[in-house]
């Protein structure tokens, strides 16, 4: 925590093992990432985590569940919540829930009732369900009855049987319109659909979006801070990293550095800007508190 009270809070890190992702998973992940930046990503055990956030001085986390039946994917919720109980002061587990399930809204009621997991991921073009599906419509709404925020990865994709048409982040424009006090973070700023993402984020207050899995890629993070700061939502731009996928450390560093990074060539990012997204944005904003 800095002198003035504000706290370093990665809004999107992960947990999981070799046997939770499946071949698939891993074999296109890993043809995609696994750089310098990337230093574990097909496994992020408990002390990993633990390594990564005590190097860049995380004080609080969001930790996501994954289950994504079309990939052969599942992180269980019940790995998650281990997680978050040996310290949940300082860490909130979001749950992973398959629409697609028949027991999806059972599932998340456990997740929170039980569990005690205070959010919900959702990944449409890995899930392969349509934003607007019914049975996504009602784990929305269950959600919003919860007070859970849901997270979705609603942006492109690195696996090939990803389904990019259910995508793009204006899809989300109907669920922030009907569920206007559910809170929607946008993982990934929604690239490479970032101006959607902040049109949907200047038409309601509803909607966040984290910068996770972006640091590595400076001119396009360059540019959606300033259509954000062009459209004024910088106040809901949220710093996370994706850690395994990528490292944390590596993330600060980069973002703190993104004028240098894009060689002066576009119009600067106010370094108060910067330390602001990083350092001043609470739990709060979204309705938890831990």
């Amino acid at each position: 925590m800095t002198d003035d009270g504000r706290q370093l809070i990665d809004w999107h890190m992960h947990v999981w093992l070799p046997e939770h992702l499946g071949r698939e998973w891993v074999a296109d992940l890993s043809r995609n990432y696994g750089g310098d930046d990337s230093p574990m990503i097909e496994q992020a055990h408990f002390e990993d985590i633990e390594a990564g956030r005590a190097a860049a001085g995380v004080e609080k986390a969001i930790v996501i569940g994954n289950i994504t039946r079309h990939l052969g994917v599942e992180v269980p919720n019940e790995f998650i919540a281990e997680y978050v109980e040996r310290d949940p002061a300082h860490t909130v587990g979001l749950a992973g829930v398959d629409p697609n399930d028949a027991d999806a809204a059972d599932q998340l009621r456990y997740a929170r009732e039980t569990l005690g997991l205070r959010g919900l991921k959702l990944a449409p073009p890995y899930q392969a369900f349509h934003p607007h599906a019914p049975e996504a419509l009602e784990l929305y709404g269950l959600a919003s009855d919860l007070g859970m925020p849901v997270m979705f990865h609603q942006g492109a994709v690195f696996a090939r049987r990803g389904i990019l048409e259910y995508a793009n982040a204006a899809l989300l424009d109907l669920v922030a319109r009907d569920f206007p006090e559910l809170k929607i973070i946008v993982a990934h700023m929604g690239q490479p659909w970032y101006f959607e993402t902040v049109a949907l984020m200047y038409k309601h207050r509803n909607v966040f979006a984290d910068l996770s899995a972006r640091f590595h890629r400076p001119w396009q993070l360059h540019n959606m801070l300033l259509a954000a700061m062009d459209y004024g939502v910088t106040d809901r731009i949220l710093f996370g990293s994706d850690f395994p996928v990528t490292d944390t450390q590596f993330c600060l560093d980069a973002f703190r550095n993104i004028n240098t990074l894009t060689e002066g060539k576009l119009p600067e990012i106010p370094a108060g800007l910067i330390e602001e997204i990083i350092y001043e944005r609470p739990f709060s904003l979204v309705g938890l508190e831990v």
